[in-house]
């Protein structure tokens, strides 16, 4: 007979408005302005921004929400990928293919996001795979350009060119039959967290088989969507969207190690508590407010501390 599953008595969730009221936190603490943004927007070249002194103190002062994805844009150069009038021939073609689980997985975000609109996901997702016929389908498609969509319901479009930019720039490995990136990321993650963390990384390879590969393929192609609360992942997506995903491997890492992971962890009586917190850590909010999780991921090099002997 299976064991009953143990319920823990996680902190306090704070509500979406909660979360909401928090996600330009630090932006408002500093009185940080679209404007000087905009600065950047004309004065840095979107190919500099990553380098840029300046991108890099605004990006931690914060990103106001108001301008937050014409800052997402900017940062991938979007408008090169943008052609006047595909989007509209590519919502009209046909796809021949449409994956069996698209519309549930819409549904699905939908339900957890009620802001998002079920039509202009859809018509966003079917445009892009016809963009990108090749592109090997996962839930995930759905959780990130969800997640834009949020950012700027205004404009189907504009969202659907933004997903376009980050998947070319960032995301496009996760979503192909190579591995190889998932691998790199999974052998950082064990090596730092058997030198640092071992009986919790003992705990966790009890639980789950290949336990950082698990989690890598579980939590990158949604990019930490519904993993995390949404002023954290906000945050993340900030950093991911300006500096690439080396520090994808250090959001796992800290994600793991924080306090609230470990008190949550250390309380689970059986393996199927610890399935439910990996799957759904944002369950047991973090105390950290968003921009003090992303100044703590942030300090990691991945090329320096997460190395491979």
């Amino acid at each position: 007979m299976r064991s009953p599953r143990y319920v823990l008595k996680p902190p306090e969730v704070r509500s979406q408005d909660a979360m909401v009221s928090c996600l330009s936190s630090k932006a408002d603490q500093v009185q940080i302005s679209p404007t000087d943004w905009e600065s950047c927007f004309f004065s840095i070249p979107p190919s500099e921004c990553c380098r840029s002194d300046k991108v890099q103190r605004l990006l931690i002062d914060g990103v106001p929400q108001v301008i937050r994805h014409r800052v997402w844009g900017y940062s991938t150069n979007s408008m090169t990928s943008r052609i006047d009038g595909l989007f509209a021939q590519l919502v009209a073609r046909e796809l021949e293919d449409v994956p069996s689980t698209l519309d549930t997985d819409v549904e699905q975000f939908v339900d957890k996001h009620p802001n998002v609109c079920y039509t202009p996901l859809v018509t966003i997702l079917r445009a892009y795979m016809a963009h990108v016929p090749d592109i090997r389908y996962h839930p995930g498609l759905v959780s990130i350009a969800g997640f834009i969509l949020l950012q700027c319901s205004h404009d189907e479009e504009d969202a659907f060119w933004l997903f376009v930019s980050l998947m070319n720039t960032h995301m496009r490995p996760f979503f192909s039959d190579n591995a190889d990136d998932f691998k790199t990321h999974a052998a950082y993650i064990e090596s730092y967290m058997l030198e640092k963390h071992d009986l919790l990384m003992g705990a966790i390879r009890e639980t789950l088989v290949n336990s950082p590969l698990a989690l890598c393929r579980a939590w990158f192609p949604h990019m930490f969507v519904d993993i995390l609360p949404i002023g954290h992942l906000l945050r993340v997506w900030d950093y991911i969207f300006c500096l690439g995903v080396q520090n994808l491997s250090s959001i796992v890492v800290e994600i793991l190690t924080s306090d609230w992971m470990f008190d949550a962890l250390g309380e689970a009586q059986d393996k199927n508590t610890v399935l439910d917190i990996l799957e759904i850590p944002f369950t047991f909010v973090p105390p950290d407010d968003p921009n003090s999780f992303a100044m703590k991921f942030v300090r990691y090099d991945p090329l320096e501390i997460l190395k491979i002997d």
